[in-house]
């Protein structure tokens, strides 16, 4: 499975040597805003989801969960003074993956708990998708951090240009980047968020470190 960038990737971006100078909480907070603005979920995830329903207005014959394209693994359920979890047979339910939805072929029981066990993520990740994950930490760098970009500024210019699978990066390195330069990062997250279909009201341009 394709992931983001890592640090070692980066710092070899950016032409620095050891990848401990790129701080971890940056890279991992720049995958988040990633992540955010596109609506994607790279590290794949197990979790648990509870419902209970007290009120007979309230039985449903679905289930919704919190999270959509999962994997469902089990659904099981509990009735009121029970003290074990009871595996729902899968001819009873089926699911709608895609919504995030566990239908039952009949409505659910009433003061009965049901816990729906299942897992999602693990997108797989484009190229243009580690582009946008690598300006983002570009950005921040340059905003917050410009020291940690003079370490890889040994270059005759402050321009460079890397590639990442098909597509190319042109940057400033230098600690002493213009703010135009800054502007240039920001407006490229913008355009590949809309090449990709992203949401760029979803980035959190604030300082984390």
């Amino acid at each position: 499975m394709a992931t983001l960038l890592t640090r070692a990737e980066i710092a070899r971006i950016l032409g620095i040597d050891d990848e401990a100078d790129i701080p971890r909480d940056i890279v991992d907070w720049a995958v988040l805003q990633v992540e955010k603005s596109l609506h994607k979920n790279y590290e794949e995830v197990d979790t648990t989801e509870e419902f209970f329903f007290t009120r007979a207005e309230d039985v449903q014959t679905a289930l919704y969960l919190k999270k959509t394209n999962v994997t469902v693994s089990k659904v099981e359920r509990r009735d009121l003074e029970a003290d074990e979890w009871t595996e729902v047979d899968s001819t009873y339910y089926y699911t709608d993956s895609e919504a995030g939805v566990v239908l039952f072929t009949t409505s659910a029981y009433l003061h009965t708990r049901y816990r729906v066990t299942y897992s999602y993520g693990g997108d797989e990740a484009t190229n243009l998708e580690k582009k946008l994950h690598f300006l983002f930490v570009l950005d921040y760098l340059q905003k917050y951090k410009s020291d940690v970009l003079s370490e890889g500024a040994s270059v005759s210019s402050d321009i460079k240009k890397e590639v990442i699978g098909d597509y190319s990066i042109e940057y400033a390195v230098s600690s002493s980047s213009s703010s135009s330069a800054q502007t240039k990062v920001e407006r490229d997250i913008e355009d590949l968020m809309t090449l990709l279909g992203g949401n760029f009201g979803d980035y959190e341009n604030t300082e984390i470190l």
